[in-house]
């Protein structure tokens, strides 16, 4: 009879021990905002010889240089579009503080902020540096406001290729004109 009863508490006690987890929900929700499709973006914008545009893996319009004949990430550019309305503050430097912090998902992220006026207003420059799947990546946006709308001009690289085609990128961007 003891060493059932003596059963019967471990049991309890294991049982007691092993459901006491946690119930609280978490929000897996980004607080980071969301871009407006690429398709529905009107700009200009002078393509070097040697580059061209393609959808990126995600589906968004991109521009990358020939000699890189996969969707996957080595060089390229991407313009997003985001809707200031959708936005807590209509603020330049509130939405560059949302989006640009650490992320939990790159090894060794580093990221430096600086800010300059070019042809398309007030401009930060965000310069990113991470490793993604055991590859180093550098990857630079601007980051300006038009009337209701703020863009992101982002170049990237692997590190190996950012200084390479860094020369074009800055080209395009001066030649960049949204419509």
């Amino acid at each position: 009879m003891n060493k059932a009863i003596l059963g019967l508490t471990i049991l309890l006690i294991l049982f007691i021990s092993f459901s006491c987890a946690s119930s609280k929900e978490k929000n897996a929700r980004s607080n980071y905002s969301t871009p407006e499709s690429t398709e529905n973006m009107t700009y200009s914008l002078a393509i070097p010889v040697g580059w061209h545009s393609f959808n990126n893996i995600h589906g968004d319009l991109s521009y990358k240089p020939e000699i890189y004949n996969n969707r996957y990430f080595k060089a390229s550019v991407l313009i997003l579009k985001y809707d200031i309305k959708k936005e807590p503050s209509d603020n330049l430097n509130d939405f560059v503080e949302k989006n640009y912090q650490r992320s939990r998902f790159y090894k060794n992220h580093k990221i430096e902020k600086s800010f300059e006026k070019t042809a398309q207003g007030d401009t930060y420059l965000i310069r990113q540096s991470f490793v993604l799947n055991n590859i180093s990546y550098i990857k630079l946006d601007r980051v300006f406001k038009i009337e209701d709308e703020i863009y992101v001009y982002s170049y990237g690289a692997n590190n190996e290729l950012f200084s390479k085609h860094l020369k074009d990128s800055n080209a395009m961007f001066e030649t960049l004109s949204v419509l």
